[in-house]
């Protein structure tokens, strides 16, 4: 989205930010990234900044990512170490997340930690029904096909 697009949704926009990784840099760490942990501990640093400033000056953030994006945030600044280990457990992930899905956290400032709020965003479109996550759990004992399918809802 444009700028003017976020502003006219009532979306407040930052004309003095400055990202937390140029592009430059965003290049040279991508291009050495080896492993689905390499990009997790790069998404999480980027998260790690985003949470230092939302909580310290009780602003808010809106994040627009894929599905490993909005899932390695949110493991980093919930503080949780699981994380998919291979491509069966990201194609596993996929389902846990739909199209359009949001999470939205919440800093607490009297427990100093965030939480999550399930379904504080209605669905983007009429032809999403959910936008809700079901957070996966990953470990070395994980069964992918315990998940529920795309068409079950996701509680």
């Amino acid at each position: 989205m444009q700028v003017s697009e976020l502003i006219a949704c009532g979306i407040e926009v930052d004309s003095a930010y400055k990202p937390i990784l140029k592009m430059e840099q965003l290049g040279k760490t991508v291009a050495g990234e080896r492993t689905l942990s390499d990009a997790y501990v790069r998404i999480g640093e980027v998260g790690d900044e985003i949470a230092k400033i939302c909580s310290s000056q009780g602003k808010s953030a809106v994040i627009v990512c894929d599905a490993i994006g909005i899932d390695a945030l949110f493991r980093r600044i919930t503080r949780r170490s699981d994380i998919p280990e291979n491509l069966e457990s990201t194609a596993y992930m996929q389902r846990c997340y739909p199209q359009c899905s949001t999470i939205t956290l919440e800093w607490n400032a009297k427990t100093r930690c965030w939480q999550c709020k399930s379904n504080a965003i209605p669905p983007m479109t009429m032809f999403h029904t959910t936008n809700i996550v079901k957070i996966p759990s990953f470990g070395r004992n994980t069964k992918f096909s315990d998940i529920p399918s795309e068409q079950e809802p996701l509680y």
